[in-house]
C-alpha cells in the first residue's frame, strides 16, 4: 500500500510530476501481479482521482502565506473542482 498524507493537493501532484514518482506510481498501481493500493486522508486521498474538491488555492494553504495580502483576498478563492 502508498499512503499520502494531507496536505495541498496541487502541490503534492506538481512535485511528483516534477521528480517523475507519479510515474513510478503509475507503473505500480497498475502491475500486473500485486497491484499497489493506493490510499491517504484528506489531500492524500483526493490525490488518487482525476477530479475533487480542493482548498488548494487558499492563499493562507501555505506554508508562508504573502503578507501583502488583503484580508478579501484571503477570503475569496475559490475551490478547486
Amino acid at each position: 500500500a502508498l499512503l499520502a498524507s494531507g496536505g495541498n493537493t496541487m502541490f503534492a501532484v506538481r512535485r511528483w510530476k516534477m521528480l517523475g514518482v507519479d510515474k513510478l506510481i503509475r507503473e505500480r498501481a497498475f502491475h500486473e501481479d500485486r497491484p499497489l493500493v493506493l490510499c491517504g486522508g484528506s489531500a492524500g486521498a483526493v490525490c488518487w482521482f482525476a477530479h475533487g474538491h480542493s482548498d488548494s488555492n487558499d492563499p493562507m494553504n501555505v506554508p508562508t502565506p504573502d503578507p501583502s495580502l488583503t484580508d478579501e483576498e484571503k477570503r475569496n478563492w475559490d475551490y478547486v473542482r
